[in-house]
């Protein structure tokens, strides 16, 4: 009897050990420079998050509402404070939706967003996923840096399918000038 309770106290710890969902592990998205998120992005500013909110939409999708205090806008309406709803989060409860490349953001983060255009649920989606989202730093010298993240992305391109490496890390005001240019003309063309 005591053999049978210990199988079956081992087999309950191993099952609650397991974790309760897999991490997804790959979106596969198409590779965008900087110059073609620039021409889809909706709205392009740099701001800290301030907050973080899960909450389950009507329709049953779960998503997180962020608060960031704005330091630039770069294309779209400027303001002050703006909230982001991105689709994903994990809520008190324990349910978790976990979208593949979906940036998540954090609390404090100094970031650079390019989003597309808020759908009718209220939802914006960075251009290319994860691509969409840069977070600001500085280097060893002291130097502003943006960081781009590309785990849980697979990108298309005119070679074929390949798995990004890591992520990479670049000048901050080079950045923001080629971002800057790029706007511009989109600025020139829509007169």
């Amino acid at each position: 009897m005591r053999g049978i309770l210990f199988l079956l106290a081992v087999s309950l710890i191993v099952t609650v050990s397991q974790p309760l969902f897999e991490q997804p592990s790959a979106a596969t998205v198409l590779r965008m420079d900087l110059e073609q998120q620039a021409d889809l992005a909706d709205l392009v500013f740099e701001g800290t998050v301030a907050s973080a909110r899960p909450l389950r939409a009507a329709d049953g999708t779960i998503r997180t509402e962020y608060e960031l205090l704005i330091d630039r806008t770069l294309w779209g309406e400027p303001r002050a404070r703006r909230t982001v709803t991105l689709p994903g989060g994990a809520l008190p409860s324990g349910l978790v939706t976990l979208i593949p490349g979906m940036p998540v953001l954090s609390v404090g983060e100094d970031c650079l967003l390019l989003l597309g255009p808020e759908t009718t649920t209220g939802l914006r989606i960075p251009v290319g996923l994860g691509q969409g989202r840069l977070r600001l730093g500085r280097g060893f010298d002291g130097r502003r840096t943006l960081a781009q993240d590309r785990a849980g992305l697979s990108f298309v391109s005119r070679t074929g399918l390949r798995d990004a490496e890591g992520g990479s890390i670049q000048d901050y005001s080079e950045v923001i000038s080629r971002l800057q240019a790029r706007l511009n003309v989109r600025r020139g063309e829509q007169r």
